[in-house]
């Protein structure tokens, strides 16, 4: 019987995005990793819909963001849903974190989703879950806008995972089934 839990190790179209990923990809790259990604933890069937925003500059954007919404029909069957975005993911090139000028990955996260926050019609809509991915490499955070402002930004994990190492792949999905096991509690509460 197959396991309906989502997995990395055998997914041949995370292995072909992670193939066309190079040092000077540009975001679109990290993009379409994170949307496979996505896609296969959020699914439509799911109740999920996730969207792609790429800011409108005059000049190259230096990221894309990936939205994860969660619908839910209470009580079941009825119209219309009630919808919160549930996850954040940041996509930026590998040479965004350089050792030239190095990310500050907290600050990255916490910018994206204050802005994400203020763009948000429902005030209330103050807590979500997020990852910056900078080129094979992600931190997963979780973000509390209710709480004081230097609480309110909490990495889910100490380290940085790389996808290209195969430990890298476990951490991902561990992380992943947490973020969608958790997502809709932590988002309404």
């Amino acid at each position: 019987m197959a396991s309906s839990t989502p997995s990395l190790r055998a997914n041949i179209a995370f292995a072909y995005t992670m193939h066309l990923m190079k040092p000077d990809s540009l975001e679109a790259a990290v993009q379409d990793v994170w949307q496979t990604i996505v896609s296969q933890w959020f699914t439509s069937s799911g109740g999920y819909v996730w969207a792609i925003k790429v800011p409108i500059l005059a000049k190259m954007p230096d990221d894309t963001v990936l939205r994860v919404t969660q619908g839910v029909q209470i009580p079941a069957g009825t119209f219309p849903l009630i919808e919160h975005p549930i996850l954040l993911v940041v996509c930026k090139r590998a040479s965004s974190d350089s050792s030239k000028a190095p990310l500050d990955w907290d600050d990255a996260m916490q910018s994206h989703f204050l802005h994400h926050i203020s763009e948000t019609p429902n005030s209330e809509m103050g807590r979500l879950f997020g990852a910056v991915a900078v080129g094979t490499r992600v931190r997963f955070y979780r973000f509390d806008g209710k709480a004081e402002l230097d609480r309110r930004l909490a990495r889910l994990h100490q380290d940085t995972f790389n996808l290209e190492e195969f430990n890298g792949h476990a951490q991902v999905e561990d992380i992943m089934n947490s973020i969608k096991t958790n997502a809709w509690q932590w988002v309404t509460s």
